[in-house]
């Protein structure tokens, strides 16, 4: 029976995403509208109980079909899913490009917008993880009454909130590297013999750049998001070489350099 539910569920849903998107090419509606067929699930529980089998044997073809969106409503609804989509699609880049100019304009104190960036998506991501936990508590807590339904409930939960917690987690691993990088080129000691035992290695570029690109693969491979769509794979790489570049300047630099006596 609960198969038999997830399957109905999934086929309306998917149903109703692609009617939202306006592909209607495979979609066969009633009167414009997206339908939720129960029908299949209490032919299952008859299958199992003689008395309900014998009552959904007599039930007519209407029932058990539940409206879930009206052809009056499926214009607005439309149009409603193509902004959201658009917005959701490059919103980030909007913010990528707001970030970008503020650390050009900070002259003289990149490196501190640079960090107050970092720390702004580290402690969002945080926050994110925060309310999808709580959040998640508090509602599952209100609307389950039965504590034995309860797990179930933090489980759909779970799976409901799962692409916020994807991105949560960009955000702070993005934040994370982007404050390691900047404490790496940093003016404290530690980071001055950091930079020092990495320069040999720095030295070569298709070494650097091997084990960039090792890293970036595991990071990809515990948080797909980092790199969802072309778009964001080419800005991520973009990013991963303009930074490499910079680092590998300031390390090669400061090897030329002689080391100071001290006075």
């Amino acid at each position: 029976v609960q198969s038999v539910w997830v399957e109905t569920a999934t086929a309306t849903q998917r149903q109703l995403v692609r009617l939202l998107d306006d592909d209607t090419t495979f979609i066969q509606t009633e009167g414009g509208a997206v339908v939720l067929d129960l029908r299949p699930l209490v032919i299952e529980i008859g299958d199992e109980v003689a008395v309900i089998g014998r009552v959904a044997e007599r039930l007519p073809e209407s029932s058990g079909r539940i409206a879930i969106i009206e052809e009056s409503q499926l214009e607005t609804a439309q149009t409603l899913t193509k902004i959201l989509r658009a917005v959701a699609d490059w919103m980030w880049l909007l913010a990528l490009v707001v970030a970008a100019l503020a650390v050009w304009l900070a002259r003289g104190r990149r490196r501190l917008e640079l960090r107050a960036i970092a720390l702004g998506l580290f402690v969002v991501g945080l926050l994110l993880l925060a309310v999808r936990r709580f959040a998640g508590d508090y509602v599952v807590t209100e609307l389950v009454q039965d504590d034995a339904v309860e797990p179930a409930g933090h489980a759909a939960w779970s799976i409901l909130t799962q692409v916020l917690a994807d991105r949560a987690w960009v955000w702070v691993i993005l934040g994370v590297i982007t404050l390691a990088g900047l404490w790496f080129v940093g003016d404290t000691s530690r980071a001055g013999q950091a930079r020092r035992a990495a320069a040999p290695g720095l030295r070569s570029r298709g070494t650097t750049y091997g084990v960039a690109a090792v890293a970036l693969l595991v990071l990809v491979l515990v948080a797909p998001q980092l790199a969802r769509g072309w778009l964001m794979t080419l800005l991520l790489i973009g990013l991963v070489v303009a930074g490499i570049e910079v680092v590998r300047a300031i390390v090669l630099r400061e090897a030329q350099e002689p080391p100071r006596r001290a006075v």
